[in-house]
């Protein structure tokens, strides 16, 4: 790929200076002549714009802030779709890749406002503008990702050559992954690590990965949803399909994939009709049945972006970096009590179990003094390896009996409402554990 500056020529530069402009020199002053054009673009007045612009073309490509924003970046910021179709209409293809002060172009702005609207407008006439970064080194497809654009996202990650998330060559996939995670987009990210397997395990700038920021979302997991009896009703009465989890086909409730209609015999046609209907009168009939049906879908999405990050994970050569990326996944997992994170680390690592936190706790210890009695049920399945487990000592000398009669965190102590309930509650976790480890009743 060609250098951007070999690319742009001089367009690279904070924005670009005409040798006709008496006020190149003095940005301060050329943004002085060029107020009345910065309000109008501003204040989304279309016919001053375009006004100040036919008695003063110069003014188009200029700077007209101390910032070297230009007119295009002005009215891409504030948002004005008709203003910014007309700038693009006279402007060529070089001249929407001008970078102000800060190295951004438009579309580095059209990231930051969310409006796809624009973003499309300026990649239809200059596709070149998704691989140019700002001064942090982000492409408009993370910009958007770290602002929480959704349909933005979307868009430009379609639009996106891939070969720029690659994590051989750099470093916007990995950020790129983390964001989506963060932001809730499984089904992008998702796709995203189908594509870049290397992704997850991969570190964005703050040397997070993404098995460690899946390991902070609950929500993202059946057992960090709280569900009203009518909607565990309907949660278990929809049935998802595996290949629902991917982006293109996660946004059909009433259509499942079904391949051509002349492969399938009349029968299963006639199934598939009854199945649109049944599902059309879901959606009339049962209130929320949408969020419903998105929320499993979303539970699905996450479960097969775990799947898809654990299998990749072994492939750290480094053992030491393999150990501490499972270890600071696995004990946020547990402090966060999603029990489908832990089952499957432990499916594919069963060695997790003898894993130690800094202060020389295994998950079940954790689980205790968390308070996340469904992570703490699973060492009923530990089998022998129940008694080891049940009876470790911490670094402080304390066993899971005495953790278990330390006062709960105050987040699990809100959510049970009373001080009676809560002393009750508590004595529930003392006498189960007394109950479950014969050794520490002796």
């Amino acid at each position: 790929m060609r250098p951007l500056e070999a690319t742009y020529g001089d367009l690279a530069p904070p924005y670009r200076r005409s040798s006709s402009n008496p006020y190149e020199d003095d940005p301060k002053d050329a943004s002085t002549r060029y107020l009345p054009l910065y309000k109008a673009v501003d204040g989304g007045d279309l016919e001053a714009t375009n006004k100040f612009l036919d008695q003063h073309p110069d003014a188009l490509c200029s700077s007209l802030s101390t910032d070297g924003d230009t007119a295009l970046h002005i009215a891409v910021l504030a948002g004005h779709v008709d203003i910014v179709e007309e700038l693009v209409g006279r402007m060529s293809a070089l001249e929407l890749a001008v970078k102000q002060k800060y190295g951004s172009t438009a579309l580095n702005f059209a990231a930051i406002g969310g409006v796809t609207e624009i973003a499309e407008l300026l990649v239809e006439k200059n596709r070149k503008l998704l691989e140019i970064p700002n001064d942090h080194e982000q492409i408009p497809l993370v910009v958007a990702a770290l602002y929480g654009h959704r349909d933005l996202v979307q868009y430009l990650y379609l639009k996106t050559p891939i070969e720029e998330l690659d994590p051989t060559s750099k470093n916007h996939g990995a950020i790129l992954l983390t964001a989506c995670i963060m932001d809730e987009f499984y089904d992008i990210a998702l796709d995203l690590v189908q594509h870049y397997p290397l992704l997850a395990i991969a570190e964005d700038t703050d040397k997070d990965t993404a098995l460690h920021i899946l390991a902070q979302k609950p929500s993202a997991f059946p057992s960090g949803s709280q569900l009203t009896f009518w909607q565990r009703w309907t949660y278990k009465c929809i049935h998802l399909d595996p290949q629902k989890a991917s982006l293109i086909a996660s946004g059909d409730i009433e259509m499942p994939h079904e391949g051509p209609p002349h492969r399938r015999s009349f029968t299963k046609r006639v199934l598939h009709r009854i199945s649109e209907a049944f599902w059309k009168g879901l959606k009339l009939c049962v209130p929320g049945f949408t969020s419903i049906y998105e929320l499993k879908l979303t539970h699905l999405q996450a479960r097969e972006l775990l799947t898809c990050i654990c299998r990749e994970v072994p492939n750290l050569e480094d053992e030491i970096k393999l150990e501490a990326v499972l270890r600071k996944a696995l004990f946020e997992a547990v402090k966060q009590g999603i029990v489908e994170f832990v089952t499957e680390i432990m499916k594919h690592y069963p060695e997790v179990v003898w894993f130690y936190d800094d202060k020389d706790r295994n998950i079940f210890f954790v689980a205790t003094a968390e308070r996340q009695e469904k992570i703490f049920s699973l060492i009923y399945k530990m089998g022998a390896k129940k008694n080891s487990l049940a009876t470790h000592w911490d670094k402080d000398f304390n066993n899971m009996l005495h953790q278990a009669a330390f006062l709960a965190p105050s987040s699990r102590l809100d959510r049970v409402s009373g001080a009676a309930l809560q002393m009750q509650r508590e004595l529930q976790w003392f006498k189960w554990r007394v109950l479950c480890n014969p050794s520490i009743r002796r």
